[in-house]
């Protein structure tokens, strides 16, 4: 009797407190193993859940970090574009020096192209064949207008004395070269060796065409002709 008092005493105090000693009611096993269910899936859930969020720590470092490289690699490639830039401009004027064995041509220091409102005019002031086997001309050209005359095509053809053609070439990538207002300006022009016809003339005397195309900086500008002084511009090109 003492002991089925005594079980009964503890399935009564098992309903007010539970078997933790918590204030509650008794528990089936049934509900137990449904707790037991719940505390699982929500453990399942809660390892998901960080799993996703050291997923996306990791997935999102990389890119934060792959952003920075590519940025990199961008500035990088800009660099190298800029030093294969410099490098062309390098190779395209490096071995332009007047050959040892060049014979020269060299107009009198005084000597100006006219100034004219048909656009930019030029005259030859040095000529001579480079070590590489380019010729090189050395143009003096004038701006009678009163805004900037940008320079955006040239065409040159030379002959000696005889008549006969020494190198003819013609360019129209010719960037951000610009004559100032109502002045002068030097612009150097290399001939490509497939387009020099006479290697070795003398250069003692020579005749020529230029032909040049330009664009004003102001198209309202005017010419003013009797302009004989200003700012020299200088450039130097190759017709390949």
């Amino acid at each position: 009797m003492d002991d089925k008092r005594d079980e009964q005493e503890r399935d009564e105090n098992l309903e007010t407190f539970g078997e933790n000693g918590v204030l509650g009611r008794s528990i089936s096993s049934a509900e137990l193993r449904e707790q037991e269910k719940r505390r699982k899936e929500q453990e399942k859930a809660e390892r998901k859940m960080r799993r996703r969020s050291r997923k996306e720590y990791r997935n999102g470092m990389p890119r934060e970090k792959n952003t920075t490289l590519w940025v990199m690699v961008g500035i990088l490639g800009a660099v190298v574009i800029a030093v294969g830039v410099m490098m062309a401009i390098e190779f395209a004027t490096s071995g332009k020096d007047k050959a040892a064995n060049s014979n020269e041509f060299i107009a009198e220091e005084t000597a100006l192209p006219e100034m004219s409102a048909e656009g930019i005019k030029g005259i030859i002031t040095r000529a001579y064949y480079t070590n590489d086997k380019h010729f090189a001309v050395v143009l003096k050209l004038s701006n009678a207008y009163n805004t900037k005359h940008y320079l955006t095509s040239l065409e040159v053809k030379v002959s000696n004395g005889d008549g006969e053609l020494i190198a003819s070439g013609y360019t129209d990538s010719i960037e951000d070269f610009a004559l100032d207002p109502e002045s002068y300006g030097t612009f150097t022009f290399y001939i490509s060796p497939k387009y020099v016809k006479i290697p070795d003339d003398s250069l003692e005397n020579l005749t020529y065409e230029i032909t040049t195309g330009g664009r004003l900086e102001d198209e309202n500008a005017t010419a003013k002709t009797d302009a004989t002084t200003g700012t020299e511009a200088t450039a130097t090109t190759s017709a390949e």
